[in-house]
């Protein structure tokens, strides 16, 4: 957020100057490669977000851009990892699965359950390892679109308060998809199916993670279109954010959820312009 501020007020150079400069000063403080990582996690996306608000992009071009360039700082930092820490992020991932397991089994040892339960549970273990190693993927560029627009919202209400004129995003009960995103969607399924169909790629994985990416976004959609009649029947701030969060926990709901974004995407019940 500061290095967003910088760029906001001062331009692309000072921007890029302040980031090299934390970076020379956290390297006297610890190894040179921790702090390149820092440079390569902070920098691109700040340099890009604090240039496009400063150039007047939109919302929503402005927090696409910063996504992209997340998620690739993020491949960087993945890759620089093994270098400065001696294992990556799957290592990483994997271990703590390995340790939760080892936890599970010795609290299990000493509380005497039933063989066939516990069983039971280290497969459902094992399975859940194996869906979150498939998904790792899908979950990067969910955690980037979420953390940039974050920083963009943290960012943006600093700098209005000081006077300076930054667009706020919709609120969140008016969030809505692109009117081209069905038709982007239909492309990469048709991809994917092709891929998968000439054996491309590794089909579970991409088939994995294009359903999560789909049913994260049509899930927010549905929240969304949820928030929006909540609002229009009057219903309060807090109690409205209550219901929200206790839909958004039950798994029915968010089946319901998943198809009524869906809808949405394809008949704006909301009708909401674009």
């Amino acid at each position: 957020v500061p290095f967003i501020i910088i760029g906001a007020k001062n331009g692309l150079r000072y921007s890029i100057l302040s980031l090299v400069v934390a970076t020379f000063m956290l390297g006297g403080f610890m190894d040179p490669l921790r702090a390149i990582l820092f440079f390569v996690t902070a920098g691109l996306s700040s340099v890009i977000i604090g240039y496009m608000i400063k150039k007047k992009y939109s919302v929503g071009v402005t927090v696409l851009a910063g996504s992209i360039a997340s998620v690739i700082s993020a491949i960087i930092s993945f890759a620089l990892m093994p270098q400065i820490f001696g294992y990556g992020p799957i290592e990483m991932l994997e271990d703590v699965f390995r340790q939760s397991r080892e936890m599970y089994e010795s609290f299990i040892a000493m509380s005497g359950v039933e063989t066939e339960m516990v069983q039971e549970m280290l497969t459902r273990m094992d399975e859940m390892e194996s869906m979150y190693l498939l998904i790792f993927p899908a979950a990067i560029i969910m955690s980037s679109v979420a953390t940039t627009y974050i920083n963009y919202l943290t960012s943006g209400i600093i700098l209005r308060r000081i006077g300076f004129s930054v667009p706020k995003p919709r609120r969140f009960a008016y969030f809505r998809l692109p009117k081209n995103f069905m038709m982007g969607a239909l492309v990469i399924v048709i991809l994917t199916y092709l891929t998968t169909r000439f054996s491309l790629v590794k089909s579970d994985a991409l088939n994995a993670n294009i359903v999560y990416l789909f049913q994260i976004i049509f899930i927010a959609l549905g929240l969304s279109v949820v928030s929006f009649f909540l609002e229009k029947r009057g219903i309060g701030k807090v109690l409205r954010r209550v219901i929200l969060v206790f839909i958004l926990l039950n798994p029915i709901f968010n089946l319901i959820l998943f198809f009524v974004g869906l809808a949405d995407a394809m008949m704006n019940i909301r009708k909401l312009e674009n």
